[in-house]
């Protein structure tokens, strides 16, 4: 399921609603790539690890996620973003290489850092990977959390259908303590703006 989970199968059972859970607790969150697996399997039944993971980030994540996400922040300034390393040709050299070749010794894609490394150097290209993560958890330790904490106020009948208030509000008076504990709570605050049709953060929040 890539890196994109905000639930656990166990950690779905404090947030949803009891009620919503008897109705749907056959369903699995896993489904959503179990097609993908039954295709690779069906097409490359002796698929490496490292080959299905890449057939998954190739279907799912890369097109509906990272490419989405480059191309909205780069038309929003203006900016027309070309993907070299997608170049057909490179993909298709890189998918019938060895994996011992693309992770050497634990170190992933190391063919292209070692090429990296003679003109930017070595301690840049092989220092530890640092995400584009947002301040989330200050967020909703702030006016994020007032108003999530609103929003689950004003439509409770509506929102106690779904998922556990309390629950929520424990988390939110509590703050949060850890980057996925505020992803929890942000998958859920955009599900309630998305249904009231408002932006998905008020403008405080994100200053």
């Amino acid at each position: 399921m890539s890196g994109a989970i905000a639930y656990y199968e166990n950690e779905k059972a404090a947030v949803l609603a009891p009620e919503f859970r008897r109705r749907h607790g056959a369903l699995d969150s896993f489904e959503i790539v179990s097609g993908l697996y039954r295709r690779i399997a069906a097409c490359c039944p002796d698929a490496t690890l490292l080959q299905k993971i890449t057939f998954i980030e190739l279907q799912l994540r890369l097109p509906e996620l990272l490419l989405m996400r480059a191309d909205k922040m780069a038309m929003a300034n203006g900016v027309e973003v070309r993907v070299p390393f997608l170049d057909r040709d490179l993909v298709d050299f890189a998918l019938s290489v060895d994996d011992g070749f693309k992770l050497r010794n634990g170190v992933s894609k190391e063919p292209v850092k070692r090429l990296a490394a003679r003109f930017v150097g070595v301690e840049s290209v092989y220092r530890p990977k640092v995400g584009f993560g947002v301040p989330i958890m200050d967020w909703f330790n702030s006016d994020l959390g007032s108003h999530m904490r609103s929003l689950l106020g004003e439509d409770r009948a509506f929102v106690e259908q779904y998922f556990n208030v309390d629950w929520l509000q424990c988390r939110l008076n509590r703050n949060t303590r850890t980057p996925n504990e505020a992803l929890q709570l942000w998958v859920i605050y955009n599900l309630l703006n998305w249904r009231r049709g408002l932006p998905v953060a008020p403008r405080r929040a994100v200053a």
